[in-house]
């Protein structure tokens, strides 16, 4: 029964989330694009598996499972690409890094018996591009980092987590199909509860920071000798964010302004004459938080000052969990624990 609903879980959430992205009318319509090229093959990859598995195919398809594998590689690397540089042109020349498909396809068909070897080479493929996108990465945080960016921005964050979780799952599944077979479940491979958790996560991060899949937030362009450089159109938001920068250190810390309970990003960004969009960009921008974690961080920072400094007779702990600006007691003692590691109580008791 698992064998049977895990594959078909796959197939539903690449799918829905293909969808999602390709619905996406903004910008990274091209970087949606090519993600959305590595769900599909996903899609494809598992149905083949699921109509083998029915009886619907001759099982001798199976071989054909390859075909999929090498659209991975450079989908990836364009989708990293095109997020990096939101102006990069997709020429038809790239389409050779797809053309291997063809051959692959016309090989397993000629000659059956040459799966394995087609299978080995992918791996092989697969592990070039995750090489050099790597590489890409490095050399966009590089230029972050030029830039005078404290913390990287949403973007590389996005990009390292990810292909670090599909390195990861590469690596096990070529442990288990080459090497040893590996861990599995009532039938069910351990890489593909890896894959179903992959695209959940990936369908958190959609929902979680959508401006992700929506809006370009690179600053940086290829230039015609390859370097990077700051997009000219991106030059004044960056001088913006940096003096809003200043406006939150001057009035948001000194002010303590995030020891208001039910503080919002509307009302902090109208009291600092900006956009709600702005505000929430600088926040990402040098502190690496979204608004409510940033403000929350600010109020765990003053209630371990206040438990470090009066005693349970003084003040007790809801009464520190107030004057912190929060006004639920699970959310406090959430938030606190997962900040320190540890209750309010038991950092009093470390502390004091």
């Amino acid at each position: 029964m698992l064998a049977q609903a895990v594959p078909i879980a796959i197939i539903a959430l690449s799918s829905l989330f293909a969808i999602i992205l390709l619905s996406q009318s903004k910008a990274k319509v091209t970087a949606n694009l090519f993600l959305s090229v590595f769900l599909l093959a996903i899609v494809f990859q598992f149905l083949l598996i699921v109509l083998i598995n029915a009886g619907s195919l001759p099982e001798s398809w199976i071989t054909y499972n390859t075909v999929f594998g090498y659209l991975y590689g450079p989908s990836i690397y364009y989708y990293m690409i095109c997020l990096i540089d939101s102006k990069y042109k997709f020429l038809l020349r790239d389409l050779l890094h797809y053309s291997s498909i063809v051959f692959v396809f016309l090989g397993l068909f000629l000659f059956p018996e040459s799966s394995p070897f087609f299978a080995i080479f992918m791996y092989v493929s697969l592990t070039i591009y995750v090489w050099i996108s790597f590489k890409s990465i490095q050399e966009f945080k590089k230029k972050l980092k030029a830039g005078r960016w404290k913390k990287p921005n949403s973007t590389l964050q996005w990009l390292q987590y990810f292909l670090v979780l599909f390195t990861v799952l590469l690596f096990v599944d070529l442990v288990d199909q080459v090497i040893v077979h590996l861990f599995s479940f009532e039938g069910v491979s351990i890489v593909h509860f890896g894959l179903v958790l992959l695209i959940s996560w990936m369908f958190f991060r959609a929902f979680n920071q959508p401006d992700l899949f929506k809006e370009n937030t690179s600053i940086f362009k290829k230039t015609k000798d390859h370097g990077w450089q700051v997009r000219s159109t991106d030059k004044v938001q960056h001088a913006e964010i940096l003096s809003l920068k200043e406006r939150i250190e001057n009035h948001i810390f000194e002010n303590k302004w995030y020891l208001l309970p039910n503080l919002s990003m509307e009302e902090v960004a109208k009291k600092l004459d900006t956009t709600p969009q702005l505000l929430s960009a600088t926040i990402n921008t040098h502190y690496s938080l979204n608004f409510s974690s940033f403000i929350n961080s600010l109020r765990i920072e003053h209630a371990k000052e206040m438990l470090k400094n009066f005693t349970k007779s003084e003040k007790s702990i809801s009464e520190i969990m107030y004057d912190s600006g929060f006004v639920s007691k699970s959310s406090f003692n959430t938030i606190f624990k997962n900040e320190t590691g540890v209750t309010p109580s038991q950092y009093r008791a470390l502390e004091q």
